[in-house]
């Protein structure tokens, strides 16, 4: 998320009359969730990427990298 979105999300809850110690919360809120969902992410990616290439065995197929036929 670019830091023009995060600064108008910020300067729009102080227009409405918020804070700016609150809108700073819920700019460090937004943050944290953009982080932990790239995290689950890339766990989850690498989760699967680990299944597909290795066998019970733990040795890397390179075959199963091509589409089926």
């Amino acid at each position: 998320m670019s830091q023009l979105v995060q600064d108008s999300v910020r300067t729009g809850q102080i227009l409405a009359g918020n804070s700016p110690f609150n809108a700073a919360k819920y700019q460090i809120m937004i943050m944290f969730m953009i982080t932990a969902g790239t995290g689950f992410a890339i766990l989850l990616s690498s989760w699967f990427a680990a299944r597909r290439l290795f066998d019970e065995r733990q040795r890397l197929r390179l075959e199963r990298l091509r589409p089926p036929d």
